[in-house]
């Protein structure tokens, strides 16, 4: 492991896959602008509490884990999570919620807007065809 700190800064693509490595959180400071990291197989992904989210939370350029892609909310919710715990994680999961109910509001209107315009020209087309 004393090797990465030595090419961290170009690395962007770790696989460490199946490797026997116990947990040793200086990984992560060893390979901060890591996009893609392979760890499955090894015994720290059951060694590490919340193995998933804490990884994330602690690698914030991460763009894939063990093959998963890391979504954008998971990153907010993860890096909350290490950084002010399950309080502070609730409540950037409240506010994403609320961002999700007012973007399907909006769809909904949309989607109603539509429907409307399209019966009106229905009704258009019948009242024209029968004249």
């Amino acid at each position: 492991m004393v090797h990465l700190g030595e090419c961290s800064t170009e690395l962007t693509t770790l696989d460490l896959s199946s490797n026997r490595m116990m947990a040793d959180e200086r990984l992560f400071d060893l390979v901060p602008q890591v996009k893609c990291l392979y760890l499955s197989g090894n015994p720290l992904v059951r060694e590490i509490t919340h193995y998933r989210r804490t990884v994330v939370g602690k690698l914030r350029n991460l763009l894939y884990l063990d093959q998963r892609a890391v979504t954008e909310d998971e990153r907010m919710l993860a890096q909350m999570w290490v950084s002010e715990g399950v309080d502070g994680m609730k409540k950037v999961k409240a506010e994403l919620e609320q961002k999700k109910q007012a973007r399907r509001q909006e769809e909904k209107k949309e989607l109603m807007k539509d429907i409307n315009s399209h019966r009106s020209r229905k009704i258009l087309l019948f009242r024209q065809s029968i004249a």
